[in-house]
C-alpha cells in the first residue's frame, strides 16, 4: 500500500517535469512576476494597517494585565 503511494507520487512528479521545453519568455513575462510579488506586499501592508490597532490594543492590553499581578 505504501509503496504504491509512493511510486504513483514519484510517477506524477516525473509527468510534470519536462524533459525539454522549446518555449518562449516574452519581455513582458517578468511584469506579470513584478506585479503579482508587489501586489502580496501591498495587500499585507493594508491588511497589517486595517489590524494595527487591534494588535496594539491586544498588546497593551497583555502587558497592563501582567503588571497589575
Amino acid at each position: 500500500m505504501r509503496s504504491s503511494f509512493f511510486l504513483i507520487l514519484i510517477m506524477g512528479v516525473l509527468f510534470l517535469i519536462p524533459a525539454i521545453a522549446f518555449a518562449y519568455l516574452d519581455p513582458g513575462s517578468m511584469n506579470f512576476v513584478v506585479q503579482a510579488i508587489f501586489g502580496v506586499i501591498i495587500g499585507a501592508l493594508y491588511a497589517l494597517k486595517l489590524y494595527w490597532n487591534k494588535v496594539k490594543e491586544t498588546t497593551a492590553n497583555f502587558f497592563k494585565s501582567k503588571s497589575k499581578h
